[in-house]
């Protein structure tokens, strides 16, 4: 059974985040991918790759969302870092998990069709736990 996106995702973004229309891209891939907003309209497309899943790579807008419906809905993220460079960006940070889970430590890499960041050939995302605080 899916497990249902959270109300309200709490999203705190550094301070020296860029504002620029790719960077804005890059984060919305992110944070659909981590379950704390809706994947973005028109991004993600059939063609889409995301790597980094539960199982192999999921091909495609129905295979994403199916994997995405057995991770954990996001409770909050920090964002700390986007990078961004012709096709490219990265998406950085730290998500706290709805569920209660520990914390992990993120990083999206998605490549983009284009520069213009309208949609996305392939994600590669990495998560680790992050350190317990004391």
């Amino acid at each position: 059974m899916p497990k249902p996106a959270p109300s309200a995702c709490v999203i705190r973004r550094s301070a020296s985040l860029p504002a620029s229309i790719k960077s804005e891209a890059a984060l919305a891939v992110a944070l659909g991918l981590m379950r704390g907003a809706p994947l973005p309209d028109g991004q993600i497309t059939d063609a889409t790759i995301w790597e980094g899943g539960d199982t192999s790579p999921a091909i495609g807008t129905a295979a994403i969302k199916a994997a995405l419906s057995h991770r954990p809905a996001a409770a909050e993220i920090n964002v700390d870092e986007i990078v961004t460079h012709g096709k490219a960006a990265a998406v950085s940070g730290r998500m706290t998990p709805a569920d209660g889970g520990r914390a992990r430590l993120f990083c999206h890499m998605i490549r983009f069709t284009s520069a213009g960041a309208r949609t996305v050939a392939q994600v590669v995302s990495f998560d680790h736990p992050a350190p317990q605080q004391a």
